[in-house]
């Protein structure tokens, strides 16, 4: 699979939170190519199902991105907003948006409020072209490039997940038998999910539909190699998966974690992310319990621009067809 044109395709499809059936259909389109059986639930998980002999591994990851949604026009006729996921007021003015639909804008400010006092109510998206309507989605409008071994993209936190799943995918369908050994017999479930920036929703509905055994979530995990970084964490773009111990408030399975960094071929980083936000989770606490961990993706700065590894993406496919 080329990873620089598959994400650059999931990178420009606008689905924030809530709104992820243009990508998800573009998803299924490729996940039919190495699977037949395809679902998708009422929520709008995507479901893939491999059949195996084995213990019956879910793999998620989640395919919705930060946005906003417009929630009405003013009097002066500007577009207020509120957040399909988490952001800083400060932060977002001068931000280019884009919905599906093809409209654009610009996110300003009211005059005469104070930096330290802005808060989102103050914000507002002057449309520059198209139309908007109440309860459009928009995303970021910036530009997504691959540099080298880098991948620079608002869409990062989402769409990196998903190519590593689509790879893995693709190589335990046999397209590149000489990478996976030929006793992979897991029954292996892979889910893009939905509405992860609401609440991890889809990866728990997911997750009691499927029963699983064991549980894995590839998402994105800070780096701490930039100054700005207030977690202090030993992980850095280009090292290898990170396996987080715990994210958030939630711990990760000790002997599934044990477990990868022992099959690793590879170096990988064992790291404590306090402030992340994954479906671990949601996936550890279905029905009466799940084994759960997370492959994270090295990732700077990975709000409204991220910058990640192909390498750090690749590899984290590989250490999931090592847990099968």
């Amino acid at each position: 699979m080329n990873y620089q044109d598959t994400f650059r395709d999931l990178a420009m499809i606008a689905a924030p939170s809530g709104f992820e059936t243009p990508v998800i259909d573009y998803i299924e389109a490729q996940a039919r190519k190495t699977a037949s059986d395809i679902r998708r639930d009422a929520l709008g998980n995507l479901i893939v199902h491999r059949p195996g002999t084995g213990a019956r591994v879910l793999l998620s990851t989640h395919v919705d991105t930060a946005g906003f949604i417009v929630t009405f026009r003013d009097e002066k006729g500007f577009y207020r907003f509120g957040l399909l996921g988490k952001a800083e007021p400060a932060s977002l003015v001068g931000l280019p948006v884009r919905t599906a639909g093809g409209a654009r804008g610009v996110i300003g400010c009211d005059g005469g409020v104070a930096a330290k006092d802005l808060q989102l109510r103050h914000l507002y998206i002057d449309v520059t072209s198209g139309e908007l309507r109440i309860g459009d989605a928009c995303v970021a409008a910036l530009p997504t490039h691959t540099d080298g071994d880098r991948f620079v993209s608002p869409a990062l936190d989402g769409r990196a997940g998903c190519v590593a799943a689509l790879d893995v995918l693709a190589r335990v369908a046999g397209q590149h038998p000489s990478t996976l050994p030929q006793d992979k017999t897991a029954d292996l479930y892979v889910v893009f999910s939905v509405q992860q920036k609401l609440g991890e929703r889809g990866a728990g509905a997911a997750a009691f539909t499927v029963e699983p055994d064991i549980a894995i979530a590839l998402e994105l995990t800070e780096a701490g190699d930039t100054p700005e970084c207030e977690n202090r964490s030993a992980v850095r773009l280009g090292g290898g998966p990170a396996l987080p111990v715990r994210v958030g408030s939630s711990p990760a399975n000790l002997e599934l974690l044990e477990s990868l960094e022992q099959k690793a071929a590879f170096p990988v980083q064992r790291t404590v992310d306090l402030h992340g936000q994954t479906d671990l989770g949601k996936l550890s606490v279905s029905r009466a319990g799940v084994r759960a961990c997370v492959i994270g993706i090295p990732a700077r700065r990975y709000g409204y621009m991220g910058v990640a590894c192909q390498k750090d993406i690749a590899e984290a496919a590989d250490l999931a067809l090592a847990a099968l």
